[in-house]
């Protein structure tokens, strides 16, 4: 079957549009991947340090309350962490590939009966499998996005809880600080007293004899 002029053009141009927009979301899904990934080394090192910081904290010698405190700033941002890595895990475990082909059907293009199709028909097949490649492409990126902004926000809590516990343990430091500083004696410098009168009455105003 023999095509127009116009649907032959027409295809070609639409089998390169679909094929742009494929590498799009590829490139897209690289780069949601690239920020999980980030995004769950960053919550690896503070879970690290979180973890340390929760094994020490009953040998510090602080208050009930002061150590009450810091135990549930610490658990929260754990709690915060992990939930960061769970959904990082859920958003960079979809993959987004090219148009996938089945060894099956690429053994046929070598046959006479395929190499003897009209090439206005293979590029209308290779447009639509672009086509079902982007919106699977995007259906994917649309849930690993999602996953990942979930997990910022997750991470977000988890940097709040930190930078509370920081600034508990800077007033804690300051006040140490403050309680080891030796304090001045006040003295009364030499000849400064007053002097009274031989046999004048202490508190007897000056010049006045009992």
């Amino acid at each position: 079957m023999s095509y127009s002029d116009q649907i032959t053009t027409n295809v070609e141009i639409l089998e390169a549009r679909a094929r742009t927009l494929e590498q799009q979301e590829i490139d897209r899904s690289r780069a949601i991947d690239q920020k999980t990934a980030t995004l769950m080394a960053a919550s690896l090192v503070l879970l690290g340090a979180g973890v340390a910081f929760a094994s020490r904290l009953g040998d510090i010698d602080v208050g009930t309350g002061a150590r009450t405190l810091w135990a549930v700033l610490i658990v929260i941002a754990m709690v915060a962490l992990l939930a960061t890595l769970g959904l990082a895990s859920a958003a960079i475990r979809p993959q987004t590939i090219h148009t996938a082909i089945h060894i099956d059907e690429l053994a046929t293009w070598s046959t006479p009966r395929a190499l003897d199709r009209d090439p206005t028909d293979v590029r209308g097949e290779l447009m639509m499998a672009s086509v079902d490649a982007v919106r699977e492409a995007r259906t994917a990126n649309t849930y690993k996005s999602k996953n990942l902004h979930r997990a910022f926000l997750a991470f977000a809590g988890a940097l709040a809880a930190t930078l509370m516990l920081g600034a508990a343990l800077a007033i804690r430091a300051t006040e140490e600080q403050h309680d080891g500083q030796p304090r001045q004696a006040v003295t009364t410098p030499r000849g400064s007293g007053a002097r009274h009168a031989p046999g004048a009455s202490v508190g007897a105003p000056a010049g006045t004899r009992p």
